[in-house]
C-alpha cells in the first residue's frame, strides 16, 4: 500500500496518481464553465434520475461490454417510462409497436430478394 504523504490533496479529495489528470480537467472547467455547465445539464438529469429514483449506484457485470448492456437495458426502460410519461400511456406505446411492425412486414413484402 502506498504511503499517504506522496499523494495529492485536492479540495479535500485525494486523488494519487490521477491528481495531474484532475488538475488539467479543473482548468479546463474554469476556463469554459458555460460549455460545461450546460454539459452537466444534459448529462446528469438521466444519471442522477436513475441513481436517486431508481437506485441504480453501481453496475452487477464486469467489462466494457457487460457494463455497456446492463446500462442500455437500464436506460431503455428509463426512456420508456419518459415515452409512456410524455405521451398518453401504455395504449400509445402499443400503437407505435404496431406501427412499426406493420411498416416492417410491408417493407419486407415489397423488397423480396431476387
Amino acid at each position: 500500500m502506498r504511503n499517504c504523504l506522496h499523494l495529492k490533496n485536492i479540495s479535500g479529495r485525494t486523488w494519487g496518481e490521477f491528481a495531474a489528470d484532475v488538475e488539467q480537467n479543473n482548468q479546463r472547467v474554469k476556463q469554459n464553465p458555460a460549455y460545461y455547465k450546460q454539459r452537466q445539464q444534459l448529462a446528469e438529469h438521466p444519471w442522477g434520475t436513475l441513481k436517486r429514483q431508481r437506485g441504480f449506484d453501481y453496475v452487477l457485470t464486469r467489462g466494457k461490454k457487460n457494463v455497456l448492456g446492463e446500462v442500455s437495458l437500464v436506460f431503455i426502460g428509463y426512456n420508456l417510462s419518459r415515452f409512456m410519461q410524455i405521451t398518453e400511456g401504455i395504449n400509445t406505446l402499443k400503437e407505435l409497436i404496431k406501427g412499426m411492425i406493420a411498416l416492417l412486414c410491408w417493407k419486407r413484402a415489397c423488397f423480396k430478394p431476387i
